[in-house]
């Protein structure tokens, strides 16, 4: 260590500050600061240590401004040029305790992320602001132009920011039942004419809008990018051009696609999907025995999907004679004992463990599944290798 190797440190973005908490963090082995390129969707492996005397409340991924609650290690897909950072928040009363990696780079192909008008405009705006009261308080002339030649250099910098930047257009949306033009949830699909996909918010501070982002290991075309919306509207900023958006509602809603254009005025959608059956009014129910989505989000999807009953699976173990009580791939969900009611039609049993063995000690050995369902407490037997009952590559058999 030497104060040449800290000055690089430093420079290159190599940080993190805290107030409390002690994060250490690296995305793919590399230290924030790091710069990402990519032709195509990056996968980010995001591996941390963690130290605090306080309990922490949350650890959270904000990229490119966006937050959202994760935990460690975590993996993401980037596929826009852009940030990411780490923060924990510590979960005290009295005060803000926190800490913050500093941020990672990414840049996808030859598209650099742009400039958000906006940001640059409220950046040029407070570079003014500055600037007046640094004149205001020094009237000695030297002092003056000594002090105001940074707030100078800053202000031309956002002003060519400003003038390079693209503004981005509002665009507001409803989805509603065709037949009551009542609000609906639902999943949404958002693709420019280039490609790239894009993911709305919820308008309301009750509503809530949950981005799913998977791309196949082996067949990189192969993907699923979408946003599960409540049933409130949604919002989002888009560049100028064409854009197709894709609605649907679990199996009983067809599904609508529609082509819009976004130009220099703010863009208002209303898309109506259109039931084709209703089988909760004959007395048939939708169900969902294989679910590996986490119990924080199974209310919002559940919801957008129609889906009445899920049987998330809290226990995974994947590791053969575990017991499923130390699976490697569990959830604290699977802790809870319970129907737990999202509303009068939608419930979640949250305690079901599935047995999905891929090694035995050091050595791979691939089975099929077992799934254990709407169990009152947990299993804490080993699970046997070579006990279970082949099937395919995600089923098997139900017990």
């Amino acid at each position: 260590m030497t104060w040449e190797k800290w000055w690089a440190g430093l420079r290159a973005g190599r940080v993190f500050v805290s107030n409390g908490p002690l994060l250490r963090a690296r995305a793919n082995g590399q230290w924030p600061g790091h710069v990402f390129r990519s032709n195509g969707p990056l996968t980010v492996r995001i591996e941390a240590a963690l130290d605090s005397r306080d309990p922490i409340a949350a650890v959270e991924l904000v990229r490119n401004g966006r937050v959202e609650a994760i935990t460690l290690p975590h993996e993401t897909t980037v596929r826009e040029s852009g940030w990411f950072l780490v923060r924990a928040i510590a979960d005290v009363s009295h005060t803000f305790r926190f800490a913050s990696t500093g941020p990672w780079y990414v840049e996808i192909g030859e598209r650099p992320r742009p400039v958000r008008r906006e940001a640059a405009e409220a950046l040029l705006e407070w570079t003014r602001e500055r600037k007046e009261r640094v004149t205001a308080a020094l009237t000695n002339a030297v002092e003056r132009a000594e002090a105001l030649a940074p707030v100078l250099e800053a202000e031309r910098f956002w002003e060519a920011k400003v003038a390079g930047a693209v503004r981005r257009v509002p665009v507001t949306g409803r989805v509603v039942d065709e037949a009551t033009g009542e609000p609906v949830p639902c999943r949404l699909y958002l693709q420019a004419a280039d490609g790239r996909w894009f993911h709305p918010e919820s308008v309301s501070a009750a509503g809530s809008a949950i981005r799913y982002e998977r791309q196949n290991w082996v067949n990189r075309e192969a993907v699923e990018y979408h946003t599960t919306l409540s049933a409130h509207p949604f919002r989002i900023e888009l560049e100028p051009g064409r854009y197709t958006v894709t609605v649907e509602r679990g199996k009983e809603y067809r599904a609508l696609t529609r082509e819009f254009a976004v130009g220099l005025e703010p863009v208002e959608l209303h898309l109506p999907l259109r039931r084709w059956v209703n089988l909760a009014a004959r007395g048939w129910y939708s169900g969902d025995t294989h679910v590996h989505r986490s119990l924080a989000e199974l209310p919002n999807v559940m919801l957008a999907e129609d889906l009445n009953v899920a049987f998330p699976l809290t226990y995974w173990v994947t590791q053969g004679f575990a017991p499923p009580t130390q699976g490697d791939r569990n959830t604290p969900a699977g802790e809870r004992a319970g129907v737990i009611e999202v509303d009068a039609t939608h419930v979640i049993w949250p305690r079901n463990t599935e047995w999905e063995i891929f090694t035995l000690g050091e050595r791979r050995h691939t089975l099929g599944a077992v799934f254990a369902l709407g169990h009152r407490a947990p299993f804490t037997g080993r699970s046997a290798g070579g006990g279970h009952r082949r099937g395919g590559a995600d089923g098997g058999g139900v017990a």
